[in-house]
């Protein structure tokens, strides 16, 4: 803790918990107090049910993984249904079972 003023109070700062927001499932503070939506930070992208639903039979043809390995089927099959591969990628990781 550090001061340098004596009349306002001492600051504390902790970790940034912008990274764990995602996982938390609803609205998150990071270290510096500073609100963040649930999920990656930004606007986030809504999926129509077919996209949902094939990105839900990708994730099981995965096996809900996203592999380096599997990098060129993932891109091929997001750019087929119109959805990011980081959005894909994020949805896996916010649905998995």
């Amino acid at each position: 803790m550090r001061s340098f003023n004596s009349n306002k109070p001492n600051v504390v700062y902790r970790e940034c918990l912008k990274n764990h927001a995602a996982a938390i499932g609803r609205a998150a503070y990071d270290g510096c107090q500073e609100f963040l939506a649930v999920g990656r930070e930004g606007t986030p992208e809504a999926f129509n049910k077919e996209q949902k639903q094939k990105m839900l039979d990708l994730a099981e043809k995965l096996g809900w993984r996203v592999l380096k390995e599997k990098k060129e089927l993932i891109h091929h099959y997001c750019e087929e249904i119109g959805v990011k591969t980081s959005s894909f990628r994020d949805w896996v990781y916010n649905n998995k079972p």
